[in-house]
């Protein structure tokens, strides 16, 4: 007699927000509905000087395009807040799945609390933007904030419950964001966040604490620290504790921006050496009038050169330095060019990438 295995913590936790977002959409529009609801359709175009090997696991192509479309939903009930982003991706190793789908209840200014698959509020990047790339000026992201299908190796994807708010300061706001929830498990290749459509695997805990600072209340300079705390099992692997801290900086001047942050990461095992490594990046971007951005961005990873964990992810990225050009087309496209000499763990490739995106509407 066959006996059926009992859900894991992952699905038990993914069945749970399921009933309770789907209890939060049925809620009446107390106090009035406003929302928006936006498309952001994507082309990667990547063209490498030769095919890379990534030490046996895979190899990257010397030349691929890829077509996405990322969808985005926000819309508030008085209290309410309903978010969900659902990405496209022609890609295998993309998918097609829910990045974030989520509800938030506010009670007052200073508190904000979300249960569903939320971004990890590690840094400042990883908040700010999400997978639509219109809203990026470069094309590529820093690699410690890579996500984890594609090569990242922290968890950014967070399914459970989230608590944010802010207190005023003068002018500005100091502000607050605690996350608790489920992380990634390590596969074959990489990470996989859990999948809060089709929970499968074995995730466990993410604890994550961040302080930030916005000089004004509504502007763009924000500065901030935070510290994380991660368990992460896997079958190739042993199981991965993860702590990292960090602080970050976003300042915006009238023609420059810089944006900056530094990242310490410990991993703990339970059957092989501990590690330590730190990895940091620094963007700068200049506007040329109003239709054209110049960046450059230089970043690397130092002392993980014994990590089983980042040895593992093959497609992550070691270092990097990288200069482009986006171009506006009208107001809600543009066109992308960066230029970039990448290091792997084993082996590097000088590359051209090329981006057209957009915001319908």
């Amino acid at each position: 007699m066959m006996h059926k295995q009992p859900p894991s913590r992952g699905e038990r936790l993914a069945q749970w927000l399921t009933c309770c977002l789907a209890l939060a959409a049925s809620l009446p529009a107390w106090g009035g509905k406003t929302g928006e609801f936006l498309v952001f359709p994507n082309i990667n175009a990547v063209y490498r000087d030769e095919s890379v090997d990534l030490a046996g696991h895979h190899s990257l192509p010397r030349d691929r395009t890829e077509p996405t479309v990322d969808f985005f939903y926000s819309s508030d009930f008085g209290r309410l807040r309903l978010l969900g982003e659902f990405f496209v991706s022609s890609s295998k190793n993309h998918g097609t799945h829910f990045e974030r789908l989520e509800a938030g209840w506010r009670w007052h200014r200073a508190a904000r609390l979300w249960i569903g698959r939320f971004h990890n509020p590690v840094g400042y990047w990883n908040t700010q933007y999400h997978h639509g790339n219109y809203l990026e000026t470069a094309v590529s992201r820093p690699a410690i904030v890579t996500y984890e299908h594609d090569g990242g190796i922290l968890p950014l994807h967070v399914v459970g419950a989230g608590l944010e708010g802010s207190w005023p300061r003068g002018e500005g706001e100091l502000g607050y964001d605690l996350a608790v929830g489920l992380g990634p498990e390590i596969k074959e290749h990489g990470l996989e966040a859990l999948n809060i459509m089709d929970p499968e695997g074995n995730h466990d805990p993410v604890f994550t604490l961040r302080l930030r600072y916005q000089p004004q209340e509504d502007g763009p300079d924000q500065y901030g620290l935070f510290i994380s705390r991660s368990a992460m099992p896997g079958r190739e692997l042993d199981q991965v504790t993860q702590t990292m801290a960090g602080v970050y900086a976003n300042r915006q001047g009238s023609r420059l921006r810089l944006t900056g942050a530094l990242f310490g990461v410990r991993h703990e095992y339970a059957h092989l050496s501990d590690s330590r490594f730190v990895n940091g990046y620094l963007q700068a971007e200049l506007a040329l009038g109003m239709r054209w951005t110049v960046f450059a961005r230089i970043e690397g990873n130092y002392g993980d050169g014994d990590d089983a964990l980042v040895g593992e992810v093959a497609s992550f990225v070691h270092e990097r330095q990288l200069g482009g050009l986006r171009m506006e087309l009208g107001q809600t496209q543009a066109i992308k060019v960066e230029l970039s000499n990448t290091t792997y763990q084993c082996n590097h490739t000088e590359q051209v990438m090329l981006q057209w995106s957009a915001v319908i509407p």
